[in-house]
């Protein structure tokens, strides 16, 4: 509750900033201008319908480029557009606006660094004329009127005129930063950690991958490599006592590495294609020694871990309802699951000042050997994502629901769904640095067999920095303060990501 409170009091002071920003530059008085519902400049959102139109109608062609985040677009709209002596160019022009967060490899394209970005083009789709910035009406009611008297059409190689103002608003990310290789980079910064759950048993099967709404802009290519080395330790308390050889109901003491390879692809500003390749260790260890150190140092309990040897392999569970126990010793250690993943990823809006960028998302796993489980080599996801900006702070939220074809792990059988939420809060500190708080649950997946049937809860704390250009390192800490016996004890994490 205080979480939700925290965040949205950042969204009221970031609100207040907004319309703070946006009543820096005096606006026209509402009597003097046209209602936005009774404007008639009739704005495309497709470039080439309307340069096909331009040149059948042989009209010229007013270009607007802009964002929702922009002060200055927002009153260069809701101003500077709907005033009469601007109103009555709507048929000399065809009118296309162009949002950046969705169409920004268009952007690139054209050079827009900064919002609002005016060009006017020749009916043949020539640029003749850009204005940078916000600028008044009866200024840009000059430009437009001399640019219908041809002074601006020669037919030729006439070098663009360039109208620059004071008022216009620099792009949060550059179109060779690493966000600007991607979609809705208002709402959308570095995004969570890319970390899928590390609990025992959720580990096992098709996990959901943190996903932002930002898709890659059209042709841009990411890959990403990265790895996630955990400490698990879990026993059953009330019968723990080693020396006499009880470990109660269960016993889990191991160590895993999660590594992956993905590659992504942007079919187009919204649809997104991903492989990865997947594989994951158990091991005995090292650990052991620094964590109960770290457990004497802040007199936290050791929960039986010192009354065994260190960095051993050990899993013990005894459903205890007639099925047979599964013991697993140190000559079982090696790779517990291989996997290769195929996602389509799509961007449904980028949000606007108030509401959030959402996409979607389908994953399918194919279980390519070495793998602890028995059953179906085939799972399939289905996540939405959300992602809203705060000032300096950005709201995350992925919700997925996997469906498996029915596994047993040594006899326990794991359910046939899962759902699985996450939830984090990024603080962009610097221009190209973040700090990251991100929670994940997932629904138990052991079939009647507490606490692994029950929900995992892990933690995660991480920095993101582009420490080289469209390059982002990111590193974490995952910890168990919410659920011990079902999430890892203790673990790290590193990926690095490059779009190009």
């Amino acid at each position: 509750m205080k979480n939700e409170r925290f965040v949205n009091r950042l969204g009221q002071i970031g609100l207040l900033v907004v319309l703070a920003l946006s009543q820096t530059v005096p606006a026209a008085t509402a009597s003097d201008l046209v209602k936005k519902r009774d404007s008639v400049l009739d704005f495309s959102s497709n470039l080439d319908e309307t340069l096909e139109r331009a040149r059948a109608e042989n009209k010229p062609i007013f270009l607007g480029f802009g964002a929702v985040w922009c002060p200055v677009c927002r009153e260069f709209e809701e101003t500077t557009l709907l005033e009469p002596s601007i109103q009555a160019f709507s048929n000399d022009f065809v009118w296309v606006k162009i949002d950046i967060d969705r169409k920004a490899s268009l952007a690139r394209q054209w050079g827009v660094e900064a919002t609002p970005t005016i060009f006017l083009l020749d009916p043949s789709g020539t640029p003749r004329h850009r204005i940078v910035g916000g600028i008044s009406a009866d200024r840009l009611a000059g430009i437009l009127r001399e640019f219908l008297s041809g002074a601006a059409a020669e037919e030729g190689a006439v070098p663009v005129v360039q109208t620059t103002t004071f008022k216009s608003t620099q792009l949060t990310s550059g179109p060779k930063g690493f966000r600007g290789h991607s979609i809705c980079f208002s709402h959308v910064g570095y995004g969570p950690l890319s970390v899928r759950s590390q609990s025992p048993f959720q580990s096992l099967r098709l996990g959901i991958l943190p996903r932002t709404p930002s898709t890659l802009g059209k042709g841009q290519h990411q890959m990403r490599l990265g790895t996630t080395w955990s400490n698990i330790w879990a026993n059953d308390d009330a019968n723990f006592d080693p020396e006499q050889e009880e470990y109660g109901r269960y016993l889990l003491d191991y160590e895993s590495l999660d590594a992956s390879l993905a590659y992504s692809f942007g079919l187009s500003d919204t649809f997104e294609i991903g492989v990865e390749y997947e594989q994951r260790w158990r091991f005995g260890g090292v650990m052991d020694s620094t964590i109960e150190g770290f457990h004497d140092l802040f007199g936290i309990d050791q929960s039986g871990r010192d009354l065994i040897d260190r960095n051993q392999f050990n899993i013990f569970i005894d459903p205890s309802d007639g099925r047979e126990p599964v013991s697993l010793d140190n000559s079982d250690r090696g790779t517990f699951a291989r996997s290769l993943l195929f996602t389509l990823q799509q961007n449904v809006t980028c949000g606007t000042e108030h509401l959030p960028a959402i996409s979607w998302a389908l994953t399918g796993r194919w279980a390519v050997g070495g793998n602890d489980l028995e059953g179906s080599d085939f799972d399939i996801a289905a996540s939405i994502a959300a992602a809203r900006r705060f000032g300096h702070f950005y709201g995350y939220l992925t919700l997925g629901y996997a469906y498996f074809g029915g596994d047993s792990f040594y006899g326990i059988e794991l359910e046939r769904t899962q759902l699985t939420v996450l939830a984090a809060l990024e603080w962009r500190f610097k221009p190209r640095m973040s700090l990251i708080l991100q929670y994940l649950g997932s629904e138990g997946v052991a079939t009647n067999l507490p606490p692994f049937s029950e929900v995992s809860n892990e933690l995660i704390l991480g920095w993101k920095a582009e420490i080289m250009p469209n390059g982002v390192l990111e590193i974490g800490l995952l910890e168990n303060i919410l659920s011990f016996d079902n999430s890892p004890d203790f673990g790290v994490h590193a990926a690095f990501s490059r779009r190009f």
